[in-house]
C-alpha cells in the first residue's frame, strides 16, 4: 500500500537524569510491572477493551487474574524466557507495548483521527533499553533476545499493518577476536553499540530494519569511560581493548553504509539518526536518494537547520530522552532552504533548512500542529519513576506521555 500521509506520535519519558550529587544519572531502573487494575486504567476509555493491536492479554486483564505476563510476546521459546528472567528488561518491554497498545486503539477507536491513507510512525526516545547496573551495557545474547521479541511481537500484530515502530535504542556490547593478519597476532575485544530497528505489524520489513549509532557522544556512559586511560568499569574484568563501533570500523577500513539509515516503506523514504549522527550523515540521501522525511531518536541532540535534508515541505520529527524542560519531541515542516552556495545544491554543508514551527513558537504558544496530548503524570500507572539518587526536581521538568501530531502529507 500506498500512503499519502505519516503521522507522528512520540512516546516521550527521560531516559537519563542528574544525580543529587551531581553528574549524569544512568541508573534508572524501570519499575514494577504494570498490574491488571493499572491496566484497566490505562484502557478505560477503548470501548469494551477491544485493544487494536491484541498485545494486551485482554484476557488476563479483564478476568483480574495475578497480574503476570499482562502481554502476548512472541519469539523464540528462549528469547522470550531470557526477556522475562530479567524483571527490568520484562517491565520495559511491558510498558513499551503498552503504551504501543494504547496508542493503536487511540487511533483505531477515535473517530476524529484521518486513517485513510496514513502511516503511523511511532518513537520512544534513545536509551529506552538500556541496564540500571555497571556496565550499563546489555550482552549480545540478551540484545539479541530483546530484538527478536519485540520484532516477533509487533511483526505479528495484524493491527499494526499500518505502523512504524521505533523502540528507542537498546545499549550492548558485542565481544569478538580482532586479528591482525598481518602481525600474525589476535586479542579479544569488546565493541559497545547503540542499535535501534525500525518495525512494521506485518512481515514487510522482513520484522524490521536494523539501524546503528555511528558516532557515540559522552551522554552514552560507555565508550568515553571505557577508552578514558587508567578508568575502570566496576564489575567488569577485561585485558583487551574496549572499543565503540566507529573505532572498531576504522580499525577495519570499513565505513557504516549510508543506506543503512534510509527505510522505504509503502512509498514514503525516511532517513533515521541516532543523536550524534544527526550532524555527520547529511549526505546519506544524497547517495541513495531523496527523502520525505526524517527522524531522529536522540538524547540531548537539538534539531540542527544544517543537517536536514528532506525534499522541500518535508517533515521531520525527534524524540528526545534527556531529562529537563525544553523542547524533547517535536515534528517540524521544511519551508525552504537557505544559504545555499551558487552552483550547490541543499546538500551543501553551508546550506540550511528553514522550519515551521520555530524554536520561539514552540516555547512560548501551544503548538498547532498537536492532535491529541496524553499525559502521563505522576500517579499514572505508566509514569516513568525517578530512583532515589536522582533530582526530582529536574525529572519533573521533563513532562511525560503520548502525544499525536496532525497528519503530514508526503
Amino acid at each position: 500500500m500506498s500512503y499519502s500521509h505519516i503521522r507522528y506520535i512520540a512516546y516521550h519519558l527521560p531516559t537519563i537524569g542528574y544525580s543529587n550529587t551531581g553528574g549524569v544519572q544512568y541508573s534508572l531502573p524501570a519499575g514494577l510491572l504494570l498490574n491488571s487494575q493499572e491496566q484497566q486504567t490505562i484502557f478505560e476509555k477503548v470501548p469494551d477493551m477491544k485493544v487494536a493491536a491484541d498485545i494486551v492479554n485482554r484476557e488476563n486483564v479483564l478476568s483480574g487474574k495475578p497480574p503476570i505476563y499482562m502481554v502476548n510476546l512472541s519469539g523464540s521459546s528462549q528469547a522470550v524466557r531470557l526477556v522475562k528472567s530479567d524483571a527490568d528488561i520484562f517491565s520495559r518491554v511491558q510498558r513499551f507495548l503498552t503504551v504501543l497498545e494504547l496508542a493503536a486503539s487511540t487511533v483505531k477507536y477515535r473517530k476524529d483521527l484521518k486513517k485513510d491513507g496514513v502511516l503511523n510512525l511511532f518513537a520512544a526516545p534513545e536509551f529506552y533499553f538500556r541496564p540500571p547496573e555497571e556496565p550499563h551495557s546489555y550482552t549480545e545474547q540478551m540484545y539479541r533476545a530483546i530484538a527478536e521479541v519485540l520484532m516477533e511481537t509487533i511483526a505479528q500484530a495484524k493491527g499494526l499493518e499500518h505502523w512504524l515502530i521505533i523502540p528507542g535504542t537498546i545499549m550492548w556490547t558485542k565481544q569478538q577476536l580482532d586479528i591482525d593478519y598481518l602481525e600474525g597476532t589476535s586479542k579479544r575485544i569488546l565493541i559497545d553499540q547503540n542499535t535501534t530497528y525500525v518495525i512494521n505489524g506485518s512481515t514487510a520489513l522482513g520484522g524490521g530494519q536494523q539501524i546503528n549509532k555511528y558516532l557515540p557522544s559522552s551522554i552514552d556512559g560507555l565508550p568515553s569511560q571505557r577508552l578514558a586511560e587508567g578508568k575502570k568499569i566496576k564489575g567488569v574484568e577485561f585485558d583487551g581493548d574496549w572499543l565503540y563501533r566507529a573505532e572498531y570500523l576504522k580499525r577495519q577500513d570499513i565505513w557504516a553504509s549510508f543506506s543503512d539509515h534510509i527505510v522505504s516503506f509503502g512509498g514514503i523514504r525516511i532517513g533515521i539518526e541516532i543523536c550524534r549522527d544527526h550532524g555527520i550523515l547529511k549526505a546519506h540521501p544524497k547517495t541513495t536518494g531523496d527523502i520525505s522525511a526524517q527522524v531522529i531518536i536522540s538524547c540531548g541532540r537539538r534539531l540542527l537547520t544544517s543537517h536536514i535534508a528532506t525534499v522541500m515541505g518535508g517533515v521531520v520529527m525527534r524524540c528526545d530522552g534527556h531529562h529537563g524542560s525544553g523542547i524533547r519531541w517535536d515534528q517540524r515542516f521544511v519551508t525552504r532552504y537557505t544559504d545555499i552556495p551558487n552552483g550547490s545544491d541543499r546538500w551543501d554543508d553551508k546550506a540550511k533548512a528553514e522550519l515551521t514551527p520555530t524554536d520561539q513558537d514552540l516555547m512560548s504558544n501551544p503548538n498547532p500542529f498537536i492532535q491529541i496530548d496524553l499525559p502521563f503524570n505522576a500517579n499514572h500507572p505508566l509514569y516513568w519513576q525517578p530512583s532515589k539518587t536522582v533530582d526530582k526536581s529536574d525529572w519533573n521538568k521533563y513532562k511525560q506521555g503520548l502525544t499525536f501530531y496532525f497528519p503530514q502529507e508526503v
